[in-house]
């Protein structure tokens, strides 16, 4: 959501509140190639020469946000390279979201993922796109209506697969639509009692068992941005991951139904408050004969470069597409920022 000054991680958080400072935003420590490649390793091999092909949308807006924040047509020009090489038309010879180009074997790049088409789509996809993309990855503002409901509605149905990352599960204030947009995509965004919060984050893996999760070292630690509570019903989603987020009544709005940003703001740069509860980050739904994926990560560029949240997104893609979630456990690597 907004801009904030938000802490480092945990350490640097304790020392900064007792001296009552405040920094800007960074990115975690770099993850270990070493460790991230042990984990990849325990994943089954693909048949490279045996997949389907692959039409993977890729759904982006204007950017909305500061520096390092919510730029969903970077994403949208870098991940078409990652995904599908230069094949799809994407020049980019950068992976990675933030800073300076990552090092990257260009010819790996220039290949992209076997098997896989890539296309783009600018707010919304084409009746065209609909008809024949297997998977469509929106990490954008989503202009959610009645109509687009429906559009989406019918391509699960038939089959296809849907991500939502960070905003795209957000529905405009007022609009009415919170309770079609959750039978959709599984949980999504509430104005009258969801809120934000930017700053550390331990992520828990709430479902160890599940192909997506294999490998992954039980919590995970990032520097991002939770939804929390979200709207929908928990027992019809299989959540993947989680963070704990403070519960409670929490009033973000005032008795005239304006919201007072004072309390929004002192939830903000710090690690919850306790009492807390486990809040849904990742989870999996399915809609008729389709597959949804919900990712809430995603506010800050750097969190796209991280080989860990990678290896939940890329997985979870594969799923939503109905393959194997380790499709594309190749690319976790491509250009990401690792030591």
């Amino acid at each position: 959501m907004g801009k904030q000054i938000i802490l480092t991680n945990s350490i640097t958080f304790l020392l900064v509140s007792l001296l009552q400072a405040q920094i800007d935003p960074v990115p975690p420590e770099a993850r270990s190639r070493s460790e991230v490649k042990s984990i990849l390793a325990r994943a089954p091999e693909i048949d490279s020469e045996n997949l389907r092909d692959l039409h993977i949308v890729l759904l982006a807006c204007e950017k909305d946000h500061g520096l390092n924040e919510h730029d969903y047509p970077l994403w949208q020009k870098n991940w078409q390279m990652l995904l599908g090489g230069d094949k799809n038309g994407s020049s980019t010879s950068q992976i990675n979201l933030y800073g300076s180009p990552n090092k990257v074997d260009l010819d790996e790049m220039k290949e992209g993922a076997p098997n896989v088409k890539v296309t783009t789509a600018w707010e919304w996809p084409s009746k065209e796109q609909f008809q024949k993309a297997d998977l469509i990855a929106a990490f954008s503002v989503v202009n959610w209506t009645k109509e687009r409901n429906a559009e989406l509605g019918e391509f699960l149905s038939q089959g296809g697969g849907f991500v939502s990352i960070h905003m795209a599960c957000v529905v405009g204030e007022g609009v009415g639509l919170d309770d079609e947009v959750a039978q959709l995509i599984g949980l999504d965004w509430n104005w009258d009692f969801t809120r934000w919060r930017h700053g550390p984050m331990n992520l828990d893996i709430a479902n160890p068992n599940h192909p997506i999760c294999l490998g992954l070292p039980k919590q995970l630690y990032f520097m991002d941005e939770a939804y929390w509570p979200l709207h929908g019903d928990r027992s019809k989603v299989n959540i993947i991951a989680t963070s704990k987020e403070t519960i409670g009544d929490f009033n973000i709005r005032d008795k005239d139904g304006n919201h007072v940003w004072d309390k929004v703001n002192s939830i903000q740069q710090k690690w919850p408050e306790e009492p807390t509860k486990d809040e849904p980050m990742f989870w999996t739904y399915e809609y008729g004969r389709g597959r949804v994926y919900g990712c809430i990560l995603g506010h800050y560029s750097w969190t796209f470069d991280d080989p860990y949240f990678r290896i939940l997104l890329l997985r979870g893609m594969g799923w939503a597409a109905g393959e194997s979630p380790y499709r594309f456990d190749s690319l976790v690597l491509r250009g990401a920022t690792v030591k």
